[in-house]
């Protein structure tokens, strides 16, 4: 069995997995529009509601820990408990249980709208501390209509947080062709002190700016459902972050694009979400590309997640080079060496 499809809010699907097991969270929630997201489109006027992204009420206190009280009173002396600060608050307290189910050497990618990114980033410090940020990703995602009257808005942000002082990085794995206005030469470049660097034959690290289009609605991906992200995204986030066998959550699935890669890249994975049709179409996805997994509901998912798990075993290896500790690394190798 390949992985789990759970009908289930992400709380309640983190809540029922054990301390320590993936490898990688990812998670691309409900971006607080205040919309209804109705059809395969979102925007259909008369269609069935795929998803609420509307964030009312007023935040639980007796649920909040102490240092997210902290953080989140903070932004209430400023902002008042406004939707954005409630929607900061829930979370807040997915962020901690991510960050309880990723094992020592574990990430969370968390996809946000640049709307929300300064009421996340206070609770994400409050989580995982300043220094658990790796990076602020920002996702150039292209397509779509255009503004008339100011700049057109692009782009959406990942947090690339981490759990504890050394985390995964496979370079090699997601490196890119030099680009001709790198300042690569064939033979190299030489800094003032002397040190050559030579261009690394299976390319660059891509930077911080990942310009993936979005999937466009004569996609041969696209499965009919709103906010639907594509493969290439979460492809570069699996190959960077896991090796085969390692596990992957996702407890905001959509429209599964996080089980369809990590199928392909052999990867076990845990997927769920709050919204029925969500589930449906994950489960329509991956059976259509023959995996094999089981749906379930969050009362049967013990059983579920221990067949997972002894059919898998953990089959992670940290090969050399796989772990980047926090400070170590240069941006660029010594003499003669290659970036």
């Amino acid at each position: 069995m390949e992985g789990i499809v759970v009908h289930a809010t992400a709380q309640e699907l983190l809540e029922a997995l054990p301390d320590g097991v993936a490898a990688l969270v990812f998670a691309d929630p409900p971006h607080c529009t205040g919309r209804l997201f109705r059809g395969s489109s979102g925007w259909e006027r008369n269609a069935e509601i795929a998803f609420s992204d509307r964030w009312e009420g007023r935040i639980d206190w007796s649920a909040v820990s102490e240092r997210l009280r902290k953080a989140l009173k903070a932004l209430v002396g400023v902002y008042g408990e406004t939707p954005q600060v409630v929607y900061a608050a829930f979370l807040g307290r997915f962020m901690e249980s991510a960050r309880r189910v990723l094992d020592a050497c574990g990430s969370l990618f968390l996809h946000i709208s640049l709307d929300v990114y300064h009421y996340v980033r206070v609770v994400a410090d409050a989580v995982f501390g300043r220094r658990g940020l790796r990076n602020v990703i920002v996702w150039h995602k292209t397509g779509g209509g255009r503004a008339r009257s100011r700049f057109p808005h692009k782009y959406d942000l990942i947090l690339w947080l981490t759990k504890g002082r050394s985390w995964r990085f496979f370079a090699d794995a997601v490196r890119v062709p030099y680009k001709e206005t790198s300042g690569y030469a064939r033979g190299g470049i030489v800094s003032r002190s002397g040190k050559r660097y030579l261009p690394h034959p299976l390319g660059t690290i891509p930077d911080d700016v990942w310009d993936i289009p979005m999937v466009n609605p004569l996609s041969s991906e696209r499965v009919g459902y709103p906010t639907q992200k594509p493969e290439a995204l979460l492809e570069r986030i699996l190959l960077a972050t896991t090796k085969e066998g390692d596990l992957v959550v996702d407890a905001f699935c959509g429209s599964g694009t996080t089980g369809a890669v990590a199928a392909r890249l052999a990867r076990r994975f845990i997927l769920g979400d709050a919204s029925s049709k969500a589930v449906e179409k994950t489960s329509a996805r991956l059976a259509q590309r023959n995996s094999t997994f089981a749906v379930c509901s969050i009362s049967d998912i013990d059983k579920y997640i221990s067949r997972l798990f002894k059919e898998g075993r953990n089959r992670r290896s940290e090969g050399e080079g796989s772990v980047v500790h926090q400070e170590d690394l240069p941006d660029m190798q010594g003499s003669q060496g290659v970036a």
